[in-house]
């Protein structure tokens, strides 16, 4: 299962700009991430590079991410399939007052622990 949600982020690092090879699920996700990357006006390139860690992590970068990671159906699938395989969610108890970094704290969380 860790392979799983790290699979989702590797697809995102890598194939962002490659639509016409990607798959129907991917595409969807694909349109997922682009939305909430419009939300901030940042790029999806800009959100990739972050990914391969090749720059670090601007704000609104943080907030495109905590979108995605909120409203995209396969990363919440693979969420729940940990959460039912490891159980209580720890990550998911993590608070911020800003709710961009909230949300990206737990994105590094479940980095750090399933990736």
């Amino acid at each position: 299962m860790k392979g799983s949600l790290a699979l989702v982020f590797l697809f995102l690092a890598s194939s962002l700009a490659l639509s016409s090879s990607m798959t129907e699920l991917e595409m969807i996700e694909n349109e997922f991430l682009t939305d909430c990357a419009k939300r901030e006006n940042v790029s999806v390139d800009g959100i990739s590079e972050y990914l391969m860690k090749r720059t670090n992590v601007e704000y609104k970068t943080m907030c495109a991410l905590s979108c995605y990671f909120q409203i995209s159906p396969g990363i919440q699938f693979d969420l729940g399939e940990l959460k039912n395989e490891y159980g209580l969610d720890s990550c998911n108890t993590i608070t911020r007052d800003d709710e961009c970094e909230e949300g990206f704290k737990q994105i590094e969380c479940y980095f750090q622990k399933f990736v």
